[in-house]
C-alpha cells in the first residue's frame, strides 16, 4: 500500500464486481481455496524475514510462537446451548416450524420466548401445550402474545442470548439494528423467482407456477413471485398457466372443494391493491383476476391473479407481494433471465424449468438464491435440508440449523511439556 486511501478510493474495487447480478464471481473459490491451505507455510517461511519489522511492540520469540499455532491449532470444538432464544413466528405458518426455531432450539437445549403473530395466537399457543404433552420439560417454551411491543421486549432484553424472526425484511432489518451482538437466526421476506427456458416442459412449468403463486393464498416466503419466460416460448406459457389457473377454487379453507382461501388481514390485501393497480399503472395486462373476491365472508378472499407483460421496475416485481398473483416478466436470453432475477434484495428461493441439466448448473451456480429449485415449484422444501437465502434475506434447517441455536467454544489442550 503506498499511501493511505479515503471514501472515494472504495468505488473502484467494487467496480470488478460489477458483473455479480449475473451471477459473476470476484475470482475462481477453488483457486482460492487451495491459496488460503498454503497460508500457513507461507506464514511459517516469512515470519522470521518480514513480521519483525511490521509488529510493532511484539518481541520475537513471542511472533514465532503465535505463527507456529495459527498453522497448527491443537483444539477440541463444542456446540453448547445458547440458553435463552426469543421467537417470532411467521403470520402465515404459525402453527408449523418454518423457520426451524421450536424443534432445533429445545432439542440443542435451549429455552424458548415466543410472540406469535397477533393475527393466529390461537396456533401457536396450542402446539405449546402439544410439546409439553410430549414431555418438553414446563418453562422450557412461553408463549407471550401481544402487539410489537412484546417483540422489541424480547429484542432487546439483555436476558435474551439469541432472536429467531420469520417476517418481512423491513422488520427483519429494525430488529438486527436494536439486537446489539445477539445471535440472529433470521428468514425474511423472499421474492424468488420461477425462470422457465426454451427447452422446458413448458405445461409442467405452468402447473408448478400456478401452484406456487395460489398455494396459502400466496402468503408463503418461498411462493412464485416473479415467473420470467424466455420470449420465445412467452405465449406458450401464457397459454398454459391460464389452463392451469382454471383449477384454483377461492373458498371457505374448511371446504374440501377449496384450494384457496383468504388473506390473513387487511395490510395484506391493501398491499396487493397496490401492486396491482401500479402494474397497471405502468402497462402490464391483466388476464385473471386482479381484485378482491365478491360473495364472501369477508373482503379478504382476492381473486387469483396473472399479470402479464410486468415492468421489472414494478411494485409486483420488486417487492414480495404475498398474495396470490402470478406476474409474468420477459428475458430475450438465459443470461438476461439470470440478470433479471439477481436483480432482488429478497433471493430465498429460486425455481428453473430446463430439460437440460448442464444449464440447470449454469442457473444454479449463477442465481443469487439460498435455494434453486430445478424443475418444480419454488413452493418446494423438506425440513432435513438445509434452506437458507442470499440478497436480503437469511436462515437454515437441517445440521446448519442446529448450530444456529449453539455457540462455538473451542478447548485448546497444550499437549507439549514445555511453552
Amino acid at each position: 500500500m503506498d499511501r493511505v486511501r479515503t471514501r472515494r478510493d472504495v468505488p473502484p474495487h467494487l467496480r470488478p464486481l460489477a458483473g455479480a447480478d449475473r451471477g459473476g464471481r470476484p475470482h475462481p473459490h477453488p483457486r482460492a481455496g487451495q491459496a488460503v491451505s498454503r497460508r500457513g507455510d507461507r506464514r511459517r517461511r516469512r515470519v522470521r524475514r518480514v513480521l519483525p519489522h511490521r509488529r510493532g511492540g511484539r518481541e520475537a520469540p513471542h511472533r514465532r510462537r503465535a505463527a507456529h499455532h495459527r498453522a497448527h491449532p491443537p483444539d477440541v470444538h463444542r456446540l453448547p446451548p445458547r440458553r435463552r432464544v426469543g421467537g417470532h413466528h411467521p403470520v402465515e405458518l404459525p402453527g408449523d416450524d418454518p423457520h426451524g426455531v421450536r424443534g432445533p432450539g429445545l432439542a440443542t437445549g435451549n429455552a424458548l420466548i415466543v410472540k406469535p403473530p397477533e393475527f393466529t395466537c390461537w396456533a401457536l399457543l396450542e402446539m405449546a401445550r402439544v410439546f409439553e404433552e410430549a414431555g418438553v420439560p414446563k418453562g422450557a417454551i412461553s408463549i407471550i402474545p401481544g402487539a410489537g411491543e412484546i417483540g422489541e421486549a424480547l429484542v432487546t432484553h439483555p436476558g435474551i442470548d439469541a432472536i429467531g424472526f420469520t417476517g418481512s425484511s423491513a422488520t427483519g432489518r429494525r430488529i438486527v439494528s436494536q439486537m446489539g451482538l445477539k445471535r440472529s437466526i433470521m428468514e425474511m421476506s423472499g421474492n424468488g423467482p420461477t425462470i422457465v427456458t426454451a427447452d422446458a416442459d413448458i405445461e409442467k412449468a405452468a402447473q408448478a407456477a400456478v401452484y406456487g403463486a395460489y398455494y396459502n393464498a400466496g402468503q408463503v416466503c418461498v411462493a412464485t413471485e416473479r415467473l420470467i419466460v424466455l420470449d420465445e416460448v412467452h405465449d406458450e406459457f401464457v397459454e398454459a398457466a391460464m389452463k392451469a389457473a382454471e383449477e384454483v377454487r377461492l373458498g371457505d379453507p374448511f371446504d374440501e372443494s377449496t384450494n384457496m382461501g383468504p388473506l390473513n388481514n387487511e395490510p395484506t390485501a391493501q398491499k396487493m391493491d397496490r401492486h396491482v393497480a401500479d402494474a397497471i399503472e405502468r402497462g402490464a395486462d391483466v388476464l385473471m383476476g386482479g381484485k378482491r373476491a365478491s360473495g364472501h365472508p369477508t373482503d379478504l378472499y382476492y381473486e387469483f391473479t396473472i399479470i402479464d407483460r410486468v415492468p421489472e421496475e414494478s411494485l409486483v416485481s420488486q417487492e414480495e407481494s404475498f398474495g396470490p398473483v402470478l406476474p409474468i416478466l420477459t428475458a430475450k436470453d438465459d443470461d438476461d433471465a439470470i440478470g433479471v432475477a439477481n436483480r432482488t434484495r429478497l433471493g430465498l428461493q429460486a425455481a428453473v424449468f430446463t430439460n437440460d441439466l448442464t444449464k440447470a448448473f449454469y442457473y444454479a451456480d449463477r442465481i443469487r438464491s439460498g435455494t434453486v429449485i430445478v424443475n418444480d415449484s419454488t413452493d418446494t422444501w423438506e425440513t432435513f435440508q438445509p434452506f437458507g437465502g442470499a440478497a436480503g434475506t437469511d436462515t437454515g434447517w437441517g445440521r446448519q440449523r442446529i448450530h444456529e441455536f449453539c455457540d462455538l467454544q473451542t478447548v485448546v489442550f497444550s499437549l507439549r511439556d514445555e511453552l
